[in-house]
């Protein structure tokens, strides 16, 4: 058992650990690497996970989840707290709890088959209310996602998606990669022929 308590700040960016992984009370923990095992605990701690992979069976109670990359096992449960997702690859079977928040970024939203990407204002949080809807699209790092919301736990099977009707999910839309480049150029080249022009 490896234990990060009350610390101010820690990387972890290679390695194993193995099974339960705690994380309590920290700062600033960045996990941009390593195999960590199954059964972890994060209580109210700020993490951003960018690499690496975690087993099954992660809690989160409290604090803050930023996931941009790496993967996460079957049985990811949140109890009030924030994740924050923009990459990576979470397994089924991610249950978020009444007063925990999930915001997802990305360049793609569907709900139900239906896209709705183009309803939505760039960097505008859009909130989520259905349940028992499918939502997928394409996270900021260009990888795919798939979430049931389901809003019944015991109408589900075990390690299915569960989102509590009291939790909060919102989806951001962001510019696709190299968007901002070309109208960054367009606005260059605006300038230029203004230049030439007066």
């Amino acid at each position: 058992q490896f234990n990060i308590d009350r610390a101010e700040s820690v990387l972890i960016s290679g390695g194993a650990i193995g099974d339960a992984f705690r994380i309590d009370e920290s700062n600033d923990v960045q996990i941009r690497g390593g195999d960590m095992g199954d059964s972890s605990l994060v209580t109210d701690s700020m993490v951003d996970f960018s690499g690496g992979r975690i087993g099954r069976s992660l809690t989160q109670s409290g604090g803050v989840w930023t996931m941009s990359g790496g993967e996460i096992g079957e049985g990811y449960a949140v109890y009030q707290g924030i994740l924050n997702l923009y990459g990576g690859t979470i397994q089924t079977g991610i249950n978020v709890h009444s007063g925990s928040i999930v915001n997802i970024y990305g360049t793609s939203f569907v709900i139900d088959g239906v896209d709705i990407t183009s309803g939505l204002i760039v960097g505008e949080s859009f909130l989520v209310t259905d349940r028992d809807v499918l939502l997928t699209g394409v996270y900021a790092d260009g990888a795919g996602f798939s979430f049931n919301l389901n809003g019944t736990p015991h109408d589900i099977p075990p390690l299915a998606d569960y989102f509590d009707p009291n939790a909060t999910v919102t989806i951001t839309l962001i510019p696709e990669p190299g968007t901002g480049l070309l109208i960054g150029t367009g606005l260059l080249i605006a300038a230029r022929r203004r230049t030439i022009l007066s």
